[in-house]
């Protein structure tokens, strides 16, 4: 693994440790066609808009776009929610 992809991952990692971001890729990737915001943020448990729109902010561009007002996962995003996934399916195992 190159420098560049080292310091790539660090930077996914740390978008993810808050449980708001890591929950809102989890959400978009069980929803096929994206989510608008309001839905979005009340599937993720946000209960402040301002602060669900920070975290959500943080994800556009390397994990999350929008399109046609819908937020979906960027084909990163996808491959994130994957491993996440994956993650928590040894979790669960554990």
């Amino acid at each position: 693994m190159s420098v560049t992809q080292s310091d790539d991952a660090t930077a996914v990692f740390d978008l993810l440790s808050d449980e708001t971001r890591a929950e809102t890729v989890r959400q978009l990737a069980a929803a096929s066609g994206g989510l608008r915001f309001s839905t979005l943020r009340r599937r993720v448990g946000a209960r402040d808009s301002g602060r669900f729109n920070y975290h959500l902010g943080r994800l556009r561009g390397r994990l999350v776009e929008k399109r046609d007002a819908r937020y979906v996962l960027t084909e990163r995003g996808r491959h994130v929610a994957a491993t996440l996934d994956g993650i928590g399916s040894e979790t669960q195992r554990s």
